[in-house]
């Protein structure tokens, strides 16, 4: 199972789109200011990493997409 992990990781590392910096990279670029840029950039790895039953956690989530 770790083999299949590991070669499906490297796989989706072929395509720009999945790639950690490009997410960040998008949600700084919401922002008008530094302090802006830093609050999308943790609600966007918030956004990645949060399990369960937690969305209540999530700030904005898709708020510029209404």
């Amino acid at each position: 199972m770790i083999e299949i992990i590991n070669d499906k990781d490297l796989l989706l590392a072929t395509v720009k789109t999945f790639l950690l910096g490009r997410w960040i990279n998008q949600a700084r670029a919401l922002g008008n200011n530094k302090l802006e840029e830093n609050y999308y950039e943790h609600d966007a790895l918030k956004i990645l990493t949060t399990w369960g039953n937690k969305g209540s956690e999530l700030t904005d989530y898709a708020s510029h997409l209404l």
